[in-house]
Parts: C-alpha cells; sequence; structure tokens
C-alpha cells in the first residue's frame, strides 16, 4: 500500500533556509527531493535517511546540487518514506557443483569450459580450460557429487589449465593462460588434501620453447604432446628433467599411459601405442573419425575413444582393438533441441573422458554446445549423473516476463540453456537448449559474444531480442525446439568485412557500410533480396532500450552533440518479423541529457517502460573501469522526449568501495522496473563476497535505495551467495504477473543467482511546496583573479571576480582582462573556499599551461612549465577539513605558448568530483577593500641617528615597506647618514599557512627588527622566524631598521609564499593588504565544531557544544553559545565544551562568540539544530 499526502501550504523561510515539516508513522528511511516549475530535480536533500515516528523537519538551504543558489520562486518538494529493500537468495541456475567456503569456489571455468576430467576411486577431479583469474579452475569432490573436497584457481592456476593426470596420490596440472609465467607450466597437487607439491616446472622440448597440449603421468613418466611440433615427449614427473623425444606424429590430440606403462595417443584417424623403452608408434586401431580423447582401463584393458567429426560417439574396444560397443547418438547432440534423455545420453565434440571403477565413464569439454556440463555414464551407456557449471563468463539472464519459473541465460559461446526454475524446492532444471551462434547463415556469428538478451512478446510469441548493439530479432519455436532469425543488423562493417557471413562479403558493394536482413519468407535464412544494404555506417550503437513493440533506442554519446535515438518498428510482414525503419541512421526520439556524460567504458543504458512510454537511462561520465567515473546520474524523460529530471551523484569508490545513498559508483546496466521504481547495476557486482552495489529511484527521481542493502542469512547461508559477477554485466528484475512477489535475476561470473526482493510495500508520500523570497546570502560568488601580461605575474592589466575556474581561452588572449598578448600572459586567483563536508579533499587541475595550487597554505600542485596538451594534476590537503569552514586558496597560470585553459575541480568521500562552484568561493570577502581614507601602505617615520629619539625628520601615511630612494634623497637626508626608520600599521596576508618574512638592503650594516601583534620575530641574517598567518585576519606590523644611506640603495619587507618549497618566490607586501591604523589587539578566531549543521536530536534531550578557537595577540578568555540568539551557556576556560537543553521540538539556531583577554569579540557561524 502505498500512502499519498500532499501538504499544501508552503514552508516558512529560516534566515539560513527552509523548514520543511513531515510527519512518520513509523521510524523509516526518509528521500526527499527539491523541484523546480519545470518538475526537474533541484536538490536531493535527503536519501535513505533514517527519521523517527512522529514530526520532522528538513532544512534546504536554497542551494541547488552545485552549490548555487536557486532564483526566487515556488519550489515543490516530494518525499518518499521506506523501511528499505530486503534480498533472499533462492537458487544458482547454470551450477549444481557442491560449492566451497569461499566465495569464487563454485562450477570451473567461465570463459572456457569445463574440459578435463579424471577419477582414483577417493573422488572425481574436474579441470577448466580457461578461466580470469578468480574463478575454479580446478576442484575435488566426492564421488556421488555431494561434497566439495578441496578447490585450486588464482594464483597458480589463475588462467585455467590445459590438462589434468592423476597418479600415486599427485594431481599434475598443466597450466595454461596467456600469462608466460604460467602457461606450459606444471603444477602438482596433493590429492588427498589439495596442498601444492614442490615448485611447478615447465616442459618443452630442448632447444625449443614449445608449449605443450596434454599430458598423461604413470610411475617415473610423464608424457606431453606437441601438436605444433608434431612430438611426443616424456619428462620426469618430480622435477620435468626430459627423458626423450619422437617426432614425426601429426594430428596429436590425446595422451594416455596404460599399467605397462605404454604411451597411447590420439592422432590423426587412429590410436597408435609406443612401448616403453620404444620409439616406435605401433597403430592399434584405424579408420577412426577426428579421434579427439581416449581412455584405458588398467583392469580390463579396454579403450575408450571419442570421435568428432560426423560420429559424435564414443567407441569401447576390447584390449586386442575389437570394437564392443558404441555410445550417442551418431551426429552427436543437436545444438537446439528439447533436454530429453536422448540428448543427455549423446555428445559432442568430447575433450576428455574417464573411466570409472564400474566400466562406465565420465566425459568432460562438450564445445559450443550448451549446457557445458560433466557428465557420467554406465557401462552401457546410461547417464548416471550431470554436473553443470562453469558457463560462460558473465552470462546474461532473460527471465520469461510472463512466466518467470522459465529463464534463458547464456552457457556456451553462441548457445543458451532454457532452465525451469522450482521456487518453492528451490532447485532447477535443464529443458532446453539453443544455439544462436551462427544462425542466418552466418549473420550471427557462430563465436558471438554472450551480450545481454530479454524476452519480448508478439501475438502471443516468445521472442529473444539482443539488448546491445543493432536489431537481432529471434523468434522462440517451442514446438520444435528452435530459434528462428528474423531481423538481423550490423553497421560499421566495411572494417571488418572479412569476419562478415558470405552472403554479405559476395553482395555488398564498396561503398556499403550496414546491411538489414528481414526474413520474408519465414525459413530464417537469408536470401540476397531480402537484405538492404545502406552507404552509410550510421551512429556506433551502444546498450539498447528494446520497446514493448520491438523498436530498438540507443544513445549516440557524443556529448555535447549527444543523440537518443531509434529504429522504430513501423509494421509486422507476413512471416511475423517486425519491419525497421529508420535503420541505420536511427530518428532522434529525446533530447539529450541535461547533465554532461562523455562516455568512457560503457554506457548509457536506458529502459522504456512498456506501459508509459517513458524511457529511463543511466550515465557515467568518463567512467573508466570498475567504480571509477568522474560523475554518474539517472535521467527520466517523459513520453513525448523531454528530459523530466536528473538524479544521482557520481562518486569514485574504487574497486569494491561502497558509495553512500544516492551516490553511484559507475553504472553497468540496467534492470529494468518495478512499480514506477527504476534499478541499475554497478560495474561491481560484489567481487570479493559481499553483497552488490545496486541503485534504485523511483519516477520522482527519489532515492529508493539497493536491492541488496540487507540480505537474508538464515540457514547458515553465506554472504557470498549474494555476490554478483566481478563485471556486472546484467540483471532483470520483475513482478511475477498477478502477485505482489518481486524476483531478481543476477548472474556471478559463471552462473544466475536468483532472489526474492521484498519491501516495496507501505511505502509513505509526501509532498509541498517552498517559497524563496529572495537567494541565499550566505555564498560565495567566486575569486578574485589579477591577470597580467608577463609570466612571471608582475605586470597586472586588471582585475576582475571570476565565478569559477571552468576557462578555454583556445590560442588567443583572455578577452576582458586588459592582456594584449596572445601568449606569454598569467593570472592569479585568490580567496577562500568553504567546505561542504567534514572530511578530506582532493583537487584536480586539468589545464593547458603552467600552475600552482595553494590551499590552505599548502602547496598541492607546483608545475609551471607549460604544457603542449591538457594535462591533469592532483593534490590533497594534509587534514580533513571542517563543513563550513573556510580555507584560503590561491591558484596560477600561466599560458607560455599555444593554447590555454584552466578547470578547478574537486571531490570529496560525499561529493564525487565536479568543477568547483561559485557559491563555495569567497574572493572579495577574503580580501576586502580598505576603507576610504585607509589602505594603500603603512605609517613610516624616519628619525636622524640609529636611537629613533626626537622629532621624525620624514613621515608619511601611504609607505611600502621599503626604502628605494636611488640618489634622488629627499630633504634633509644626506648621503652618508645614518638615520632610524620604522613603519607601523594593520597588515591582512593573502593567503592562510607558514610563511617566512625577509628584509633585503645592500646598504652596509643595516640593523632591523620586526614585531607581529607585539611579539618581537627572531631572526638571522635578514630572514625571520616561520609564521602562521590567516589570510582575511589584520595583523599589527612593526619594523624598524637602522640604516647608512649610500648611493642606489634599498631595504624592503618581502614575505613567501606558505609552505613554499625550498623558501622562493618571495614577493613585497601589496599596499592593499596595509592600512596605516594601527591597533594593538587582533581578533580572535572561533570555529564551531559540534553541532554539525541540519543535526538531529530527540526533543527534551540535550544539544552537545564545542568549538576551537585563537588569538593571536593573546588568548580566548571567554566563549558564549548562543541558541536562537540569545545566550544558553558561557564557559571561561578551555576545554570548550558543554550541552544546552532542547526542551521542545523546534529549530535551534547555534551561534559562538569569542572573547579574548582585552574584550575583542568574534562570531562563529551558525548551525542549525532540529528537535522532534
Amino acid at each position: 500500500m502505498i500512502a499519498l499526502l500532499v501538504l499544501a501550504a508552503a514552508c516558512p523561510n529560516l534566515q539560513d533556509g527552509h523548514a520543511i515539516d513531515f510527519s512518520l508513522p513509523r521510524d523509516m528511511r526518509v528521500s526527499l527531493n527539491l523541484y523546480d516549475p519545470d518538475g526537474a530535480v533541484v536538490r536531493e536533500l535527503l536519501q535513505a535517511a533514517p527519521r523517527s515516528a512522529g514530526p520532522n523537519v528538513a532544512i534546504w538551504d536554497g542551494l541547488d546540487r552545485d552549490g548555487v543558489a536557486v532564483a526566487a520562486g515556488q519550489y515543490s518538494w516530494k518525499l518518499l518514506a521506506t523501511h528499505g529493500l530486503q534480498a533472499e537468495f533462492l537458487m544458482a541456475p547454470g551450477s549444481n557443483y557442491p560449492t566451497g567456503p569461499e566465495w569464487w569456489q563454485v562450477g570451473p571455468g567461465t570463459h572456457g569450459n569445463p574440459a578435463h576430467v579424471e577419477f582414483d576411486g577417493t573422488g572425481m577431479y574436474v579441470a577448466a580450460s580457461f578461466t580470469e583469474g578468480l574463478e575454479t579452475s580446478l576442484l575435488k569432490q566426492s564421488l556421488d557429487g555431494s561434497q566439495r573436497l578441496w578447490t585450486r584457481g588464482w594464483p597458480e592456476l589463475g588462467s585455467g589449465t590445459m590438462d589434468l593426470a592423476v597418479d600415486g596420490g599427485v594431481v599434475y596440472v598443466l597450466a595454461s593462460g596467456a600469462v608466460p609465467a604460467r602457461h606450459g607450466r606444471v603444477w602438482r597437487y596433493d590429492a588427498a588434501t589439495g596442498e601444492s607439491i614442490g615448485d611447478p616446472y615447465t616442459i618443452s622440448i630442448p632447444p625449443l620453447e614449445v608449449f605443450a597440449a596434454g599430458i598423461a603421468v604413470r610411475g617415473n613418466l610423464l608424457a606431453a604432446i606437441y601438436p605444433e611440433e608434431d612430438a611426443v615427449a616424456w619428462f620426469r614427473p618430480d622435477d620435468g628433467h626430459h627423458h626423450g623425444t619422437v617426432p614425426g606424429l601429426s594430428e596429436l590430440r590425446d595422451v594416455q599411459f596404460d599399467g605397462a606403462g605404454t604411451t597411447w595417443l590420439a592422432l590423426g584417424d587412429r590410436i597408435v601405442r609406443i612401448p616403453s623403452g620404444s620409439t616406435t608408434p605401433v597403430d592399434f586401431i584405424t579408420g577412426l573419425e577426428t579421434p579427439s580423447a581416449l581412455a584405458i582401463d588398467d583392469a580390463s584393458g579396454e579403450v575408450l575413444v571419442a570421435e568428432t567429426g560426423t560420429s559424435q560417439q564414443i567407441l569401447r574396444f576390447d584390449n586386442q582393438g575389437n570394437l564392443l560397443a558404441r555410445y550417442g547418438r551418431p551426429g552427436g547432440r543437436r545444438p537446439s533441441a528439447a533436454w530429453t534423455l536422448e540428448e543427455r545420453e549423446s555428445y559432442w565434440d568430447l575433450n576428455d573422458i574417464e573411466f570409472d571403477d564400474q566400466g562406465g565413464h565420465y566425459i568432460a569439454g562438450e564445445l559450443w554446445l550448451a549446457p557445458r556440463r560433466v557428465a557420467h555414464f554406465s557401462r552401457q551407456g546410461e547417464i548416471l549423473d550431470e554436473w553443470y557449471g562453469g558457463q560462460t563468463w558473465a552470462p546474461f539472464v532473460a527471465p520469461d516476463p510472463t512466466e518467470p519459473t522459465v529463464l534463458y541465460m547464456a552457457s556456451e559461446w553462441g548457445s543458451v540453456i532454457r532452465a525451469r526454475l522450482d521456487f518453492q524446492n528451490r532447485d532447477w532444471q535443464v529443458e532446453a537448449v539453443f544455439q544462436f551462434g551462427n544462425l542466418a547463415d552466418g549473420l550471427i556469428p557462430k563465436q558471438f559474444s554472450a551480450d545481454t538478451w530479454e524476452v519480448r512478446y508478439h501475438n502471443g510469441i516468445p521472442h529473444l531480442v539482443k539488448m546491445v548493439g543493432e536489431p537481432i530479432v529471434l523468434r522462440i519455436d517451442e514446438q520444435n525446439w528452435q530459434l528462428i532469425p528474423l531481423v538481423v543488423g550490423a553497421t560499421h562493417i566495411k572494417h571488418n568485412m572479412d569476419n562478415q557471413a558470405p552472403i554479405i562479403q559476395q553482395n555488398a558493394g564498396p561503398n556499403d557500410d550496414a546491411f538489414l536482413w528481414t526474413d520474408q519468407d519465414g525459413d530464417g535464412w537469408p536470401q540476397v533480396a531480402e537484405i538492404e544494404f545502406f552507404t552509410s555506417g550510421g551512429p556506433w550503437h551502444g546498450p539498447s532500450a528494446v520497446a514493448a513493440d520491438f523498436s530498438y533506442i540507443f544513445a549516440y554519446n557524443w556529448w555535447p552533440n549527444e543523440q537518443i535515438l531509434a529504429h522504430p518498428v513501423v509494421g509486422w510482414n507476413s512471416v511475423g518479423a517486425p519491419i525497421y525503419a529508420h535503420f541505420p541512421d536511427g530518428i532522434e526520439v529525446a533530447e539529450p541529457s541535461p547533465r554532461k556524460a562523455i562516455a568512457g567504458w560503457y554506457g548509457p543504458f536506458l529502459w522504456r517502460d512498456p506501459n508509459s512510454g517513458e524511457l529511463w537511462g543511466g550515465y557515467n561520465h568518463r567512467a573508466k573501469s570498475w567504480g571509477h567515473a568522474k560523475d554518474a546520474f539517472v535521467v527520466r524523460w517523459n513520453a513525448d522526449g523531454t528530459a523530466a529530471w536528473t538524479a544521482g551523484q557520481g562518486v569514485d569508490t574504487g574497486v569494491h568501495g561502497t558509495a553512500p545513498p544516492g551516490s553511484i559508483g559507475a553504472i553497468r546496466g540496467v534492470c529494468g522496473a518495478v512499480d514506477e521504481t527504476i534499478f541499475f547495476t554497478d560495474y561491481d557486482g560484489g567481487w570479493g563476497g559481499y553483497p552488490p552495489p545496486t541503485y534504485g529511484w523511483d519516477r520522482d527521481g527519489l532515492w529508493v535505495g539497493g536491492l541488496f542493502e540487507s540480505i537474508d542469512l538464515s540457514a547458515d547461508l553465506p554472504v557470498w551467495r549474494y555476490n554478483l559477477c566481478g563485471e556486472n554485466l546484467d540483471g532483470q528484475i520483475l513482478k511475477v504477473p498477478g502477485t505482489e512477489e518481486v524476483l531478481y535475476f543476477g548472474h556471478m561470473e559463471n552462473e544466475a543467482r536468483v532472489y526474492r526482493i521484498s519491501g516495496f510495500q507501505a511505502w509513505e508520500r509526501q509532498s509541498g511546496s517552498v517559497i524563496v523570497t529572495a537567494p541565499s546570502t550566505q555564498l560565495g560568488t567566486g575569486l578574485r583573479a589579477e591577470y597580467f601580461e608577463d609570466s612571471e605575474l608582475q605586470k597586472k592589466t586588471g582585475a576582475r571576480l571570476d565565478s569559477m575556474i571552468q576557462f578555454d581561452w583556445g590560442s588567443g588572449a583572455p578577452a576582458g582582462t586588459g592582456i594584449s598578448l596572445n601568449d606569454g600572459w598569467s593570472v592569479r586567483w585568490t580567496g577562500e573556499i568553504m567546505a561542504v563536508f567534514s572530511e578530506p579533499y582532493t583537487f584536480h587541475l586539468d589545464a593547458d599551461g603552467g600552475v600552482r595550487l595553494i590551499v590552505d597554505g599548502e602547496v598541492l600542485i607546483d608545475d609551471w612549465q607549460d604544457s603542449s596538451s591538457v594535462q591533469r594534476r592532483s593534490g590533497s590537503p594534509s587534514k580533513d577539513w571542517l563543513a563550513g569552514r573556510r580555507y584560503s586558496i590561491q591558484l596560477e597560470f600561466l599560458d607560455a605558448a599555444g593554447d590555454a585553459s584552466c578547470a578547478l575541480s574537486w571531490e570529496s568521500g560525499g561529493r564525487p568530483e565536479q568543477i568547483v562552484p561559485s557559491g563555495v568561493l569567497f574572493g572579495q570577502e577574503a580580501f576586502p577593500l580598505p576603507p576610504a581614507g585607509h589602505g594603500g601602505g603603512l605609517q613610516l617615520q624616519v628619525f636622524d641617528g640609529p636611537d629613533f629619539s626626537g622629532a621624525p625628520l620624514h613621515q608619511q601615511e601611504d609607505a611600502l615597506a621599503e626604502i628605494q630612494w636611488g640618489s634622488n634623497l629627499p630633504p634633509p637626508f644626506q648621503m652618508g647618514g645614518t638615520y632610524s626608520a620604522r613603519w607601523q600599521g594593520r597588515w591582512m596576508p593573502r593567503q592562510s599557512g607558514m610563511h617566512r618574512i625577509k628584509i633585503e638592503s645592500d646598504w652596509p650594516a643595516v640593523q632591523t627588527q620586526l614585531w607581529l601583534n607585539g611579539k618581537a620575530l627572531f631572526q638571522q641574517g635578514g630572514l625571520y622566524e616561520l609564521v602562521e598567518l590567516r589570510s582575511g585576519v589584520a595583523y599589527d606590523l612593526k619594523m624598524e631598521a637602522v640604516i647608512t644611506l649610500q648611493p642606489g640603495g634599498f631595504l624592503r619587507l618581502l614575505i613567501s609564499p606558505p609552505r613554499s618549497p625550498a623558501l622562493e618566490g618571495y614577493q613585497s607586501l601589496q599596499a592593499s593588504q596595509l592600512s596605516p591604523d594601527f591597533q594593538d589587539n587582533a581578533l580572535p578566531d572561533v570555529f564551531l565544531l559540534e553541532p554539525k549543521h541540519d543535526t538531529l536530536v530527540v526533543a527534551g534531550s540535550s544539544i552537545n557544544l564545542e568549538v576551537e578557537t585563537a588569538d593571536f595577540d593573546g588568548q580566548v578568555q571567554e566563549v558564549q553559545f548562543l541558541s536562537n540568539g540569545q545566550i544558553a551557556a558561557t564557559l571561561n576556560s578551555p576545554p570548550w565544551v558543554t550541552q544546552i537543553p532542547a526542551p521542545s521540538a523546534g529549530i535551534y539556531r547555534i551561534q559562538a562568540v569569542a572573547v579574548d583577554d582585552r574584550g575583542q569579540t568574534s562570531p562563529s557561524r551558525i548551525s542549525t539544530v532540529i528537535a522532534q
């Protein structure tokens, strides 16, 4: 039941924000958004925030998602309150192997199938041909298949295996893969425990370094075959020492030993033997059809041979070569068929066979057909057991939307399983197998990627539609268990014409770059007349949304020229094939995403609501890999194609990271919608044994949460049962027709996984409005910018306020700055930046030019060399920042030659990377202009003689902290005379941080002394001690010097940038920083640490208070805490920590005032506390 409450009254304005009142019937998780008059999401204020039953208040500060003040007007708000979603694991279709204790210990294989099987009376061993490092490569299980005994995989077998042998209690594995350090090596394991034995060794034929393709072991010999060299070789099995080689054996496919030590080989059309001690092959059986594998029974001497080609049978011979039996249907398994007993007792392109101890046999490695399995047969060829698992990597899952007990899933390249699910018993069975690879005369390639497919219905008939790329539509023939191709489209075929089907190669014109085949006669076989060729290659197709009417919708995502395009279905022909229009170029059906999104790896991921026609999309901005995107968000379009809103915020979680509620690591797929709530998967499917991140929003852009935030671990279920694929490609959510039950179908690396999702009931919805009478005045407006017509920031041409640092000047001069040069200019931005969250921050500069960035007194970036292209430089302050506190910032840029651009962005744990918004930049406030009659310099007094006595000979109130008179001395000064000079006034530094002050002079025997806020600074050789300064704070400055005037001499006071490397870059004090008004008391500093802004407390409880203070010329002797403008508590000594009551529900505005030992006062920022 979804409750809807509309609050019509406008919310009251507060000095620091707008109060939004709401009430909850019980403790719930609350999401609350603000919307502009057009319905676009302005701010996602709350995202699954826990709130208590009863009255509640949320405070909106009048800012949008970028920290910019909204315009005056009426804004609406909507609220969604839920209890969160819960997931319950049901089953893992595609695998029935017993599992191990770790998340990766499931079925063997991913990219390659379970290809090797061995038996030794204590258990069955299965090895996979090709894995990707993280899955099971080798396992041992009990003979009845009920228990996994041990597992091996990463790192030594991280790429899979080439072959497997067991002898004398030792398991020998020939490793495979693309990693030379592993490929061709033999690893040994204790058969009982799975523990490694000794070091691995490489077996190769001296002097060649050719990898073996198969091995067998008996006693003190290991035999290996080398098809590339037409040779078999023998080695010592404990260390790989080479014994000998027999060449001249072409088309080698398998090797085995018998009990007498005779080597048996399958090659060409025969089986040969090489007796122990001999190098001469002897034919045993000839005239076979491409034998791929053999096995020898030590007890009886019988031989099993697997034939491929047109036979696809297993042949049993006695030890004299007499044929005893044939197993399996001639011609083998059918690629598409109901999974009947006849199909199960047939074979296809076997890679391995092995005797059991009862005359029966095991098989493994059926190539190119679903399902991937290892099977056990009796001596009579009757199937005894089957183990399914190691399905193709990241198998797609496609439930039938009308009957969720039917599930289609990828198994082998180009082949799928149709499984029948039994939810009551949490079990599944293979119902049928289908092959789509190589259909339509090769228009669909044999090794076709198992990209996402989904089930769509037309006139009551199910179809499979491909969800990535151009239209491919297959009708599911449930009477004959076939897939009937109806439509195949392809674009950009010129660049890969060699991979196209023969009919395309033979009939495409020299300028043709796309084709669309639509079946016209119902045979599923293309004729030339049915193929339409196009000279336009059309846009590149990414993930598609396939509408209920089979129209394909996709994004041509080259921002800012993004297009949302469609190949609409305009009808159906007489054989039931959809007719697509606007192929290959598409027709625009929706406006571009309102937010910037330059696609990285994948995306955007689109989904169209079959009822409303509304379109949804999940976007990544510059996604690089798992959990790494500069931004990620969701868009909903109205049925007319206009963008309704965007929601969500990308955050760089890294691999296995966790995004805050409402934030996204990186979107990898769309799952569909339930109850008008859309869900997306993350790249990271819980790689490593933890629940995967997923993201859900309702149709109003309100954050619902993830599917796996709460998981059911009853019945000792391991948490890794909720782990999905390392790259979580696919998932589908649906509601069981006629019920309220919601199911989620996902996949692990090599199996499907099905979950029941609950928590969609008893949602609360509320709404109301907010009237903004004026934009917030608590925001910054940008940084002060000074532009210079040189490369050293000296020849200033102008100054202004730049709202954000996001410039692309190209090759010309920056407009509106007074600079006339195209190259050789520089700019300095100064001011303060306000932290939004209390956490670490990282700054990024994407600039074509030299840059320096100093934040809070720390040099984060110092690269003053102009680059020839845009380069990224990054840096992080050494300490966490406090929300609401301002920190000094100075950014300098140099354009020496060529193009010029500069963009400053930041990110933190609570905010994904974005251009630093103007609302957190304070340029004017950081360096206020002096009032009339002040500023422009210090008060200077010069006395006759060295002791500052008598009346001043000279004085002025606009002096800089320097003397540079040269030879033109003002009267009554005389060259060679000795004088004493005193400068004093107030100084407001530009930058916070540790500075060093220096006095330079070329006059001999100059004596100087410097005071700051009344404290004499220690000096040595004109360099004064390091001092910590804060920008925007006025300091009392006094400098005294005793000088003997000489021609051309000078004296000046210089200051270093904060924490400058090697203390370089000294600069003179600027007149705008100096004032002749001398005061002897600086203002104290006070920073409110507790409470945080928008803190929630229970009415009748207490509010925690804490401040940090500093006073540069004395000490803070009192702190007053104000609540709603009234003094609520006073402390007279540190620690400045206390509590005040919150007696009733309402809003408390907390502020602290520091009083120093000479009566100066300073207020802190205001924090809002909500008592409810």
